[in-house]
């Protein structure tokens, strides 16, 4: 398997808390759980800082790059890294002048050949690369997970506008799987003109599949088999050239196997991992503890998977052998600590233990829908379990997913079955709008000062109750009051002050429910008939929330297609009117149908109090584009201004 350094500015784009990785499960921006071993060339920060700094008046600038892989037929290689990035601003130039590369030292030593700052009139001002500083990091538990690794950096000497910084980098690197290749290369489309050469040279043949615009030849030179993957393109800044679902599905792309099929990959990589799901007897003692007085089997696995979730930790781990292949369940069971495919090895081996069966599988965690046709691992970043006396999926990273529930992200998604023998290709069905769904109950009341007290309370199930377990804990970290002022200081509520109430989360039951409540200064204007939206306050999603249908509602922040997640809503308000007033008018609510969307507002007044009640329905799948996305953007835009629907008060005569 192969890989490049990476730049530090490439790992670092995706630093994000735990709770809204393991909510959404976007890793893809992070150093992968398998390996490192899918290239970004030119890192997209440069790209994006490039174009901030960009003229339209410059000379076109461009980024050459060129790669020479050397392959072993055991799959290890040796890789030659030559670049040249023009720095066309200020900006690019400080992100420029110090290039600084971590790497794993076992399982992939890097070294910087040479480097130089070239200079318009072809001055070439060397960096001593003897004297590049090298360190190694002590593996820690971060917001990323465990890491660490050696660091090798250098800096550039006079970087200015004009100029082009030039380097040359090795890497060898061990197979992570004996006898097997793989590589990967994405491409950002936004920056400067990028000249991209890649060659890969192997005594045996391999497959390679090239997508959105980079070209292939191949040709045999002294008995070695040639891959050149060239890709060519302008200066691009569009916002349209970024589509709203992973970056692995629609760049310039280049996937390279020995592999003939996901099937031999899936079976060379189950021939290490299924050994290690035969429980010992620390694994087995452990098992029988947790099912004791438990007979049927499935609550047996519910009860096994609920401890593995919340007892074992989570932390990545991305260093040696043990990047790739599972710790063994007992080392894992010691440390009570691994990243996913060690907890789902765990779960795996307790659960062979009780004579469960189950496999390993992979996908990936962020928002890539599709695999290369090519049997590569570069896509796959995450790794749960298979059930198959059930038809279950179980994923225990996270901690708060409950049993059969996976994260919203995952459905759709091809996955690979991993077996010793016969594993194959896969895919999660799309995730139904019954499966993820969202109550509220609000009641609220205005008293004769025009005073606000509201209570509320919402429940989610399936996906959704992920979120808000993860909202739970950040209730938690933050404290009750000061979360809930978080929300209430984003209305137009005068003076509000609450709390919200979360029950445990390590209870992981298929609902959660969060309770609120908060009160106000006098509304302004409320009771002398001005028109006023009625308080909502504490309420946590709506149908057009992120959280909900995610980046459809983001307009044209994305190119298509974009994630288009299935969820349904349902909401009663209920509105106790001060004594004496009641509605001028009673808005008649809407309803409206798309190709995705359903939704329906009715309003009604009965003994002082006006109800709204609305239902909410997507059954998208689980990406959208062109009409069903234009529709739902304006559907959305319409069911946001019906939540925005003012009334206004007329005193009794």
């Amino acid at each position: 398997m192969k890989v490049a350094a990476f730049d530090r500015a490439t790992v670092q784009t995706g630093k994000a808390s735990k709770a809204h990785d393991m909510a959404h499960m976007t890793f893809e921006h992070r150093p992968l759980l398998f390996s490192r071993r899918v290239v970004a060339a030119l890192p997209l920060l440069f790209a994006m800082s490039w174009a901030d700094g960009a003229s339209g008046d410059a000379a076109p600038a461009v980024a050459r790059t060129v790669l020479r892989f050397d392959v072993a037929r055991d799959g290890s290689d040796t890789a030659d890294l030559h670049e040249e990035l023009p720095v066309t601003s200020a900006a690019v130039a400080r992100s420029l002048a110090r290039k600084v590369l971590v790497y794993d030292p076992v399982l992939r030593p890097t070294t910087i050949v040479a480097a130089y700052t070239l200079k318009p009139d072809g001055t070439k001002l060397p960096v001593d690369v003897t004297k590049a500083e090298r360190k190694t990091l002590a593996p820690t538990v971060t917001s990323l997970g465990f890491v660490g690794g050696e660091e090798l950096s250098i800096t550039f000497p006079d970087v200015a506008p004009g100029d082009v910084v030039v380097s040359d980098v090795h890497v060898a690197e061990r197979p992570a799987i004996p006898g097997y290749y793989t590589a990967g290369i994405v491409l950002p489309p936004i920056g400067p003109a990028i000249d991209f050469t890649e060659t890969f040279t192997a005594p045996m043949p391999l497959h390679v599949e090239t997508e959105a615009g980079m070209t292939l030849q191949t040709h045999r030179d002294g008995g070695r088999n040639v891959y050149t993957v060239r890709y060519a393109a302008p200066a691009n800044f569009s916002s349209a050239a970024t589509p709203g679902t992973a970056r692995y599905d629609w760049w310039p792309r280049a996937f390279v196997s020995s592999a003939g099929s996901y099937g031999e990959l899936g079976d060379a990589y189950g021939r290490f991992v299924e050994p290690r799901t035969v429980p010992d007897p620390a694994v087995r003692a452990q098992a029988d503890a947790i099912t004791a007085g438990i007979a049927d089997r499935r609550e047996q696995a519910r009860a096994i998977y609920d401890w593995v979730s919340r007892r074992i930790d989570y932390r990545a781990i991305e260093l040696g052998a043990t990047a790739v292949i599972p710790n063994a369940p007992a080392a894992t069971l010691a440390a009570r600590a691994g990243d996913c495919k060690d907890k789902a090895t765990l779960l795996l081996a307790l659960l062979r233990a009780k004579g469960i069966a189950g496999n390993l599988v992979l996908l990936n965690s962020g928002t890539a829908y599709s695999i290369p046709t090519v049997a590569s691992f570069n896509i796959f970043t995450h790794a749960i379990a298979w059930l198959p006396e059930f038809g279950v999926y179980a994923d225990t990273t996270s901690g708060v997913l409950p049993f059969g529930e996976l994260s919203a992200l995952a459905y759709g998604k091809p996955v690979l079955h991993v077996a010793a023998h016969g594993s194959a290709i896969h895919r999660i069905a799309p995730l139904a709008a019954a499966q993820a769904s969202v109550q509220v109950e609000e009641h609220v009341s205005i008293d004769a000062q025009g005073r606000v007290t509201s209570d509320d309370r919402t429940t989610a199930s399936g996906p959704l109750a992920v979120t808000f377990r993860h909202y739970a804990q950040d209730i938690a970290r933050a404290g009750p009051r000061k979360f809930a002022a978080y929300y209430l200081i984003r209305t137009d509520l005068p003076s509000p002050h609450g709390t919200l109430s979360a029950p445990d989360t390590t209870a992981l039951t298929p609902d959660y429910t969060l309770s609120g409540h908060y009160e106000t200064a006098p509304l302004a204007g409320a009771l002398s008939g001005a028109a006023f939206a009625p308080p909502a306050g504490l309420r946590l999603t709506s149908p057009f929330d992120a959280n909900l249908v995610s980046r459809v509602v983001d307009g044209s922040a994305y190119g298509d297609p974009v994630l288009c997640q299935s969820a349904r809503y349902d909401e009663t308000y209920r509105l106790d009117l001060p004594a004496g007033y009641h509605l001028a008018q009673v808005p008649g609510g809407l309803t409206l149908k798309t190709q995705a969307i359903s939704y329906r507002s009715r309003w009604s007044v009965q003994n002082g109090r006006a109800t709204v009640t609305r239902a909410f329905e997507a059954d998208f799948g689980p990406t959208c584009s062109g009409a069903v996305r234009t529709e739902a953007a304006a559907a959305l835009a319409q069911i946001r201004r019906d939540f925005e629907t003012k009334i206004s008060l007329v005193e009794q005569q």
